[in-house]
Order: C-alpha cells, then structure tokens, then sequence
C-alpha cells in the first residue's frame, strides 16, 4: 500500500516507480472490493506524481487504465505477466501482447495457485549481458523466467528460485 494515497477506501497495490525528466511517477493497481466484501479486486490503475518526494505534494491522476479498456475480448480481465504500453506515463494504454499473457493459470504451466505481482529485471552487470528475467510469486514459491527480447516471449523454462529464505510462508499446495 503507498501511504500517500491511504485513505482506507482502495489500496493502491505493486507500485512501479519511473523517473521521466524531473518527474517521479508511481504506477500502482488500485484495490477495491464491492461493499461488504473483503477481498482485492484490481479494478484499475492509478498513477501520482511528484517533482520533489520530499516535499509530500503530489498530483494523482486516478483511473489512467482499467482493464476492459486495454485489453480486449475475453481476456478483459487483469492478468499477470500483461504488458502495457503508453507513450506518455498519463496514457493512453494499449495491450502490447494481445497473443495473450506470458504469465497466468495455464501460462506457462497449469496450475491452481495464484501467480501474483510479477517484476522484470534486467541483468545489466558485468557480464549481464543485459538479459531480461521475470520473477513472480504463488503464496509460498519464487518463481523466475528468461524473456526474450521485447519481454513478450519466453526465452527458457520456469524455475523456481530456492534460498529466499522466511521471505515467503509456506503453504500447503503451493
């Protein structure tokens, strides 16, 4: 949750920084359930901003997407592992993948966990090379992938990533 959108109504939920010129956005999911209903639903994404973080002004543009309005068709639901691309942090929001997601229930095993709050991060170290891995959770296991080029296709097999320590509970089925 980012504290500087707590009001107790929605959560703002998996933030994604990015700094465009003197600028910091934040991009986050905005959680809502119905009334009386005490669960996350993503509904849409939300997106404040800031020229100085310190200063604790910020200006929030809320609803820059909801799913039904990037992704079509029977997929109009939020996905793990989607892609989304605008030209301008505000939007306009279009689907960069519409072959479907590169991470969901049956991609890329079937399962019947939640895969949850996928991160790219590119190896630029030494000998890096500048290869592309997404890693996300499933209550309990650290998973990573290769991505190719474009982060849209796969470039080797799931692995689950071991040593994170108490990072993740333990569940069972997980």
């Amino acid at each position: 949750m980012l504290p500087i959108l707590s009001d107790g109504r929605a959560y703002s939920t998996d933030p994604a920084p990015l700094v465009d010129g003197d600028t910091l956005w934040i991009l986050a999911g905005r959680d809502k359930g119905p009334d009386g209903v005490n669960d996350f639903i993503m509904r849409e994404w939300q997106l404040p901003s800031t020229k100085d973080a310190a200063s604790s002004v910020w200006r929030h543009y809320p609803a820059i997407a909801r799913p039904e309005a990037v992704f079509a068709g029977p997929r109009r639901a939020p996905r793990t592992g989607s892609r989304s691309t605008s030209r301008r942090p505000t939007g306009p929001w279009r689907d960069a993948h519409p072959q479907g997601p590169i991470l969901s229930q049956s991609v890329p095993v079937a399962n019947t966990i939640q895969n949850i709050d996928p991160t790219v991060l590119i190896d630029v170290a030494e000998g890096g090379g500048g290869r592309i891995y997404i890693y996300w959770g499933t209550f309990g296991r650290l998973h990573a992938m290769e991505l190719a080029p474009y982060m849209v296709t796969p470039r080797g097999p799931k692995q689950v990533v071991t040593g994170a320590g108490s990072a993740f509970s333990r569940r069972r089925g997980s």
